[in-house]
């Protein structure tokens, strides 16, 4: 994907809002894992480990039905922890 094309996917949100900056996230997020849009909504706090930098997908989200483990990049891993530990202001 050419470095055009990205920076113009991440720069598409508005990230002063809760719902862009909700969507930067799972952009970032999906291009930093490869997971699927259908898993990564279905994910809830408890399957971060921010300490190792990891994603744990349970077997009752996995598409395979498989449970597995994602490595986080640092900056993935701190703009997604700062998005779940936010109160949405709109709906």
């Amino acid at each position: 994907m050419p470095l055009e094309v990205l920076k113009e996917l991440l720069g598409a949100p508005d990230k002063k809002s809760y719902t862009g900056f909700r969507d930067y996230c799972l952009i970032l997020f999906m291009l930093d894992t490869g997971i699927r849009s259908g898993e990564a909504l279905k994910l809830k706090k408890e399957d971060f480990n921010f300490a190792s930098f990891e994603v744990t997908i349970p077997e009752d989200v996995a598409k395979t039905r498989k449970k597995r483990t994602l490595p986080l990049s640092p900056v993935v891993a701190k703009e997604i922890k700062k998005l779940l530990f936010l109160q949405p202001l709109e709906c």
